[in-house]
């Protein structure tokens, strides 16, 4: 089985992702590739149980002088006949590996979902603006910027929290000591409100958000540059000077820091920099930019575009809400159905791990009730066989959940990055990252522990009701 999973994961990394287009655009997938996790979880599990009874009794070998009467029986117990309890082990790393795979997984591709419409965007809202050209002056007319704020919704309140403008065009880099050029994206922002308002995540840059944006700031010759072509390539360093071209006319900045990836901006679109508008607009006059915004809560983007055309005789182009992409993007056919199996397969673990250990311990406590029969006529008090039953039990239980939780979470790294559901070319953009439920993970140990809680204050009753007579009666009627 582990042989199987391996080659599973092999094949898995040698496509980088479940699905594949061919040559005339079809869709090609292998659903057998599915199973590969649950066979990995399946296979480690089994070869876990393998070692599970050497774990015990190096255990209670360490420490045979110091455990209680209690402990000691209980890992004894456990290492000499290891078979009556890998049944337990083995059903609580099954469904905690399994539960915690999937809701891991339904996680994952949620914020996968997000963090791709929130990089197409830029922020909660983008509006594609323009402006009027004026022939006689040979200048742009366009409304200022703090014109959005006016805004206002049927309460009084701006419909626009924050903004920031976003300004592009195209610039053109002589290579030096190379003799040939190279076409640029230039990126022009208000750094203090784009550090507000635009959608950032941390892999973005080694340096943060806002100290990006301070050193714009700062000088206004300051330049964030693609760390892929500048310093990779190029070998350049934090201080040089970049001279490029832009609207026919040269202009120098200093490199002040590195970025990998820029919200708006794809691999395909080529190498790009980041510049302070405000000095490129001094330099060369004024030119439309786009508007990153961040709405009133419930506000759409439409609606505010419409009426900021109506009402504030903004010219505007087009409008992009991310929160209503992120809705469309999840009701589609394929996420919602992803979406519903995965949150099954995290339901029927849960239930089967409760259901699994309620009965194992009911049947365990019958089984063995002639061995405690047997323990208490030895001389074992009632408080020395409680010590022995919940610690065989806690230590079965813990065990269990802690290899379980590990091992989902390690599937998950594992697997999770090759499960991709989206064929798109720009699904790699921005990078794909494992998200571990926690908070799903937290809910099935809230639960659990509340079913611990209750059953084990009953079998604590059951072990002082027991009389040695009927226990030793039983047990000879049982065997």
């Amino acid at each position: 089985l582990l042989g199987v999973a391996i080659y599973g994961f092999m094949s898995l990394s040698g496509r980088e992702s479940l699905l594949s287009l061919g040559p005339e655009g079809e869709l090609f997938s292998d659903p057998l590739l599915l199973v590969a996790p649950v066979i990995f979880i399946f296979a480690v599990a089994l070869v876990f149980l393998r070692f599970f009874p050497y774990i015990v009794a190096a255990i209670s070998t360490v420490g045979n002088r110091i455990y209680g009467v209690g402990i000691h029986l209980g890992l004894r117990q456990i290492a000499r006949s290891p078979g009556q309890f890998v049944r337990l082990v083995l059903l609580l790393v099954l469904t905690f590996a399994l539960g915690t795979f999937s809701a891991s997984m339904a996680a994952t591709i949620d914020r996968n979902i997000n963090d791709r419409v929130m990089f197409k965007v830029g922020g909660e809202a983008y509006f594609d603006e323009a402006g009027l050209w004026d022939e006689d002056g040979q200048l742009w007319l366009i409304t200022p910027a703090d014109r959005h704020y006016d805004l206002l919704s049927d309460e009084g309140e701006p419909e626009i929290e924050q903004l920031a403008r976003l300004w592009e065009s195209e610039a053109v880099y002589p290579i030096p000591g190379e003799g040939g050029t190279e076409k640029l994206t230039a990126y022009g922002v208000d750094p203090i409100d784009f550090a507000q308002t635009v959608w950032w995540r941390d892999d973005f840059s080694d340096a943060p958000l806002n100290a990006l944006m301070n050193s714009l700031a700062m000088d206004e010759r300051a330049l964030l540059a693609d760390r892929a072509f500048f310093q990779e390539r190029l070998l350049l360093r934090i201080g040089d000077p970049v001279r490029f071209n832009l609207a026919q006319n040269e202009i120098e900045f200093f490199i002040a820091g590195w970025i990998d990836s820029f919200p708006t901006h794809y691999p395909d679109d080529g190498v790009f920099v980041v510049t302070n508008v405000d000095f490129i607009h001094r330099n060369f006059g004024e030119s439309p930019w786009d508007i990153v915004a961040t709405l009133r809560p419930g506000a759409a983007a439409q609606d505010v575009s419409n009426r900021l055309r109506r009402e504030a005789d903004i010219v505007i182009m087009g409008s992009t809400g991310a929160q209503a992409e992120i809705l469309e993007t999840r009701n589609d056919a394929t996420q919602t159905g992803t979406f519903g199996i995965l949150s099954i397969g995290f339901i029927v673990s849960t239930v089967l791990t409760l259901l699994g250990f309620l009965m194992y311990s009911f049947l365990s406590f019958r089984r063995r009730l002639q061995e405690f029969g047997i323990l208490r006529a030895m001389g074992l008090s009632v408080r020395q066989m409680i010590a022995l039953f919940v610690f065989e039990n806690g230590f079965l239980i813990l065990l269990g959940t802690l290899v379980g939780t590990i091992l989902g979470i390690v599937t998950g790294a594992m697997f999770i990055p090759f499960l991709q559901l989206s064929a798109d070319q720009l699904a790699n953009t921005p990078a794909f990252i494992v998200e571990t439920a926690w908070v799903d993970i937290g809910r099935i140990f809230i639960l659990f522990g509340a079913v611990l809680v209750l059953s084990f204050p009953v079998s604590v009753w059951m072990l002082r009701r027991i009389k040695i007579h009927e226990a030793m009666k039983f047990g000879g009627e049982a065997g």
